[in-house]
Formats: C-alpha cells, sequence, structure tokens
C-alpha cells in the first residue's frame, strides 16, 4: 500500500499534524479496508445480492479478526495490494459458509480507493478544524 507519508515530496503536508497523520498509518488503512469490505457486505445483503446471515458473519469476523501483518506485507510485496491477502484473512475468519461472500463482485481497486477516501475525509475534518482555529485567531 502506497501512503502519502512516504513521499519525498508531499509527506510533509501529511505530518505537520499527528492527528492527521494517524489517518494514514498503516494499522488505520487496513481497518478501513476491513470497514469497507464489511459496508459492502451490508450493502449487497440489503439488496438481496447475498444472505444477510453471510454479511452478519462477515461484519463478526472483522471485529474479531487479528490480521497477520507480515502475510499481508508479503502479499503487497508480490501483488501491490494489500486487499488480497486481507480478504483471504477475512475469508478464513468468516467461515467457509459465509467465505465466497466476501469482496463479492467488487475489485480491490474499489476496495482500496473507498478506504482512501475515508482516510481523506477523516483527515479533511482535521484540517478543516485547523483552517477555522486560524480564521479565529486571525480574527
Amino acid at each position: 500500500m502506497i501512503s502519502p507519508l512516504d513521499s519525498a515530496v508531499f509527506g510533509d503536508l501529511f505530518t505537520v499534524d499527528d492527528r492527521i497523520a494517524q489517518q494514514f498509518a498503516d494499522r488505520r488503512r487496513l481497518a478501513d479496508l476491513v470497514d469497507v469490505e464489511v459496508a459492502l457486505a451490508r450493502a449487497e445483503a440489503d439488496v438481496g445480492v447475498i444472505p444477510a446471515s453471510a454479511a452478519e458473519a462477515i461484519a463478526s469476523a472483522a471485529a474479531r479478526l487479528e490480521l497477520d501483518l507480515p502475510a499481508i506485507r508479503e502479499s503487497v510485496a508480490a501483488s501491490g495490494v494489500a486487499t488480497i491477502d486481507l480478504v483471504r484473512q477475512l475469508r478464513i475468519a468468516a467461515g467457509p459458509e459465509a467465505a465466497a461472500f466476501v469482496h463479492r463482485g467488487a475489485t480491490s481497486q474499489d476496495i482500496v480507493d473507498t478506504a482512501a477516501i475515508l482516510a481523506i475525509r477523516r483527515a479533511t475534518t482535521l484540517i478543516e478544524a485547523r483552517l477555522q482555529e486560524a480564521v479565529a485567531a486571525l480574527i
């Protein structure tokens, strides 16, 4: 997973404020990926694409999932994306009846992009608060 924090050009934009930097940290980004997988399953269950029981099994598995970070790191080195091994781990945790419904109909890029937007939205909220503080100080 490529992070703006790793950028020699843009990294300082995200590390000026530790609260913003935390939104892009590895564990938070992986949690966002899991959250997107759960949201996908729930949305698909809501419209009848997958069974509601599968969505609940996926959500339950995600809530207790302890990600194997070395396995994800290996997968990223091989494929360039964290979702491949993350989905494998979530499928195992969800159990055999729900496993086939994890990541159903989505591409890895769909999940990565949506998770990135979650982090950007949180960072934007923090940036807006800092801007409001600056405006108040200027007034």
